[in-house]
């Protein structure tokens, strides 16, 4: 080693482009996991305010913290891709195409009219079981063409979009359709504010403008035999 870079005391000091680059992911890493945890809360709150309820909100990002921790298992090690900066911001934007599938299960299950947890669920997939796989396969089908493409960049896009889809759909009736099967919410049980249930809205008439007072939801709608109409016999002139 040179003279001038040893220290009179006899130390030394190593330079290499190593460093540099173990303090980059270093921070690449910190940064997306502060990123990944600011996004799973606002995911948190997003669903709260929306479905009004506390837990079902647990339960859908509880869904979508297992979605990619699974996708990022079968990305690092399945496909041994590196951990860079595409897979750095994919980590935060997995956690908003994951809340998709669960979502809609999670919402209907929540407005599905039922005495019992496995009336609700049972309503809810009957109803949005056809929507949620058709959004998943027309999603896994469009990402398809991706992956004859030659740039490693649209291959990679392919594969971990395809891969999203996939598993979130596992996970949406694996994993959160039993778990509201066990220990959904009922009633307004950790529902938050105004009960979102008991406003029906009101269905007005487009010929005479008339509020009509049998509008259900389409989740709490029952079939129901038709009643006969009301005939009032007038009384005859003498």
């Amino acid at each position: 080693m040179p003279e001038h870079l040893v220290k009179q005391d006899g130390r030394a000091m190593m330079v290499s482009k190593t460093w540099t680059s173990m303090e980059l992911e270093d921070r690449v890493f910190s940064s997306t996991i502060a990123a990944f945890s600011l996004s799973i809360l606002t995911s948190l709150v997003a669903v709260s305010l929306f479905t009004r309820n506390v837990l079902l909100a647990f339960y859908v990002c509880c869904t979508i913290l297992l979605v990619v921790c699974v996708l990022s298992g079968c990305l690092l090690n399945f496909l041994q891709y590196d951990f860079g900066v595409a897979e750095a911001i994919g980590a935060t934007v997995f956690v908003g195409l994951s809340v998709d599938y669960c979502l809609h299960l999670a919402h209907g299950y929540y407005h599905a009219d039922g005495q019992r947890r496995g009336d609700k669920l049972q309503h809810a997939l009957i109803v949005l079981t056809p929507s949620i796989l058709g959004g998943a396969i027309t999603t896994i089908a469009a990402c398809a063409f991706l992956l004859p493409c030659r740039m490693i960049l649209f291959r990679k896009l392919g594969w971990t979009l395809m891969l999203n889809a996939a598993i979130s759909i596992i996970y949406t009736f694996s994993f959160l359709a039993p778990l509201l099967l066990i220990a959904g919410p009922m009633g307004t049980c950790c529902a938050t504010g105004r009960d979102s249930r008991s406003v029906v809205p009101e269905e007005v008439s487009t010929t005479t403008g008339d509020v009509s007072d049998n509008w259900v939801h389409p989740l709490r709608r029952e079939d129901k035999a038709p009643e006969p109409p009301l005939v009032v016999e007038s009384a005859s002139e003498n």
